[in-house]
C-alpha cells in the first residue's frame, strides 16, 4: 500500500476533497488517516453526513499505543469503510484528545508501513 500525505496550513480550504478524490480515483486499496490535532473529524459529517458517530479514530488509537497494542491490524481495526478497498480512519474526536500525542505518529507510522 503507498502511503501518499496531504498537508496545508490551519484552515487550508480542499486538501480534504482533494484527498478523497485522489483516494476515490486510486488503482489499489487505500487507507485514509485524518491526522489532523487542531480539530475533530471534518469527513463524518461531512462526506459520511453524521450518519457514522465518532467511535472510531485516532483517540482509540492513541490509547493503543500507550498501551503497546498498536498493530497494523489495530489500525484496520479503526478504520470505516467508503467504498470498496477505501477505508477512512477519522481524527481526534476533540483538540483535548490530540494533545501530548507526539509519540503516537513514529509508532503509528511504522505500524501503517507494514500494510
Amino acid at each position: 500500500m503507498a502511503i501518499i500525505l496531504f498537508a496545508s496550513l490551519t484552515g487550508s480550504p480542499g486538501v480534504t476533497t482533494t484527498t478523497l478524490a485522489v483516494v476515490n480515483a486510486w488503482p489499489r486499496a487505500a487507507l485514509v488517516l485524518e491526522a489532523d490535532t487542531s480539530k475533530s473529524s471534518s469527513i463524518l459529517p461531512g462526506l459520511l453526513r453524521g450518519q457514522v458517530d465518532h467511535s472510531k479514530g485516532l483517540s482509540q488509537l492513541s490509547i493503543a499505543q500507550q498501551r503497546r497494542e498498536l498493530t497494523p491490524q489495530a489500525a484496520i481495526d479503526q478504520a470505516h469503510v467508503l467504498a470498496d478497498g477505501r477505508y477512512f480512519v477519522p481524527g481526534f474526536n476533540s483538540a483535548t484528545a490530540a494533545a501530548g500525542t507526539t509519540s503516537l505518529w513514529s509508532a503509528l507510522g511504522s505500524s501503517l508501513a507494514s500494510l
